[in-house]
């Protein structure tokens, strides 16, 4: 419905507006209250906090004194045994110059008989690839006389004599 003067429909426009401009204003004012809150919040908890930190630090400070005197008692010992250190170090140093002198003439005892070892070791591959090849050209010498006699039993008439069975380890069973 359009109101009957003109005046009168601005007078509506102008009322709405300030309504929607009063509660952008409650809502400015209510989140100004509650950032005051939790500023006063802060506040306090800071000064808790600094109260706290302050009792810490005069605790700190008495451990830190009786540290103090506990570290300088133990500084003391620790000098009687340093001396006590000094005085055998001579003798460390010297066995440990004989047990190095020692520890040589094994390490080359050792050496040559790594070397003995591993020439062992060479000489017995050889020998097992020497074998290893005798093996195999035994192998097909054996096939090949097979064949051969393979070939002389089927030439032969059929009233022959039938050869026995060969055995595993070659043409002469047990």
């Amino acid at each position: 419905m359009e109101p009957a003067h003109p005046l009168a429909g601005e007078l509506e426009r102008a009322r709405a507006e300030g309504a929607a401009s009063l509660d952008k204003l409650d809502t400015c004012n209510a989140a100004h209250k509650l950032s005051q809150l939790e500023s006063h919040a802060c506040t306090e908890q800071r000064s808790r906090d600094n109260v706290a930190h302050d009792k810490e630090l005069e605790s700190l400070r008495g451990e830190l004194a009786h540290e103090r005197s506990s570290l300088g008692a133990e500084l003391t010992t620790a000098g009687t045994k340093l001396h006590a250190c000094e005085e055998n170090a001579a003798t460390i140093v010297a066995e440990r110059d004989e047990l190095s002198a020692t520890m040589a003439d094994q390490q080359t005892k050792w050496s040559e008989e790594q070397r003995k070892v591993e020439d062992d070791r060479d000489h017995s591959e050889q020998e097992r690839t020497s074998c290893e090849a005798n093996v195999a050209e035994l192998t097909r010498s054996q096939s090949s006389c097979r064949d051969e006699l393979a070939a002389c039993t089927h030439g032969h008439d059929s009233h022959a004599p039938t050869p026995r069975p060969q055995s595993s380890d070659g043409p002469y069973p047990d």
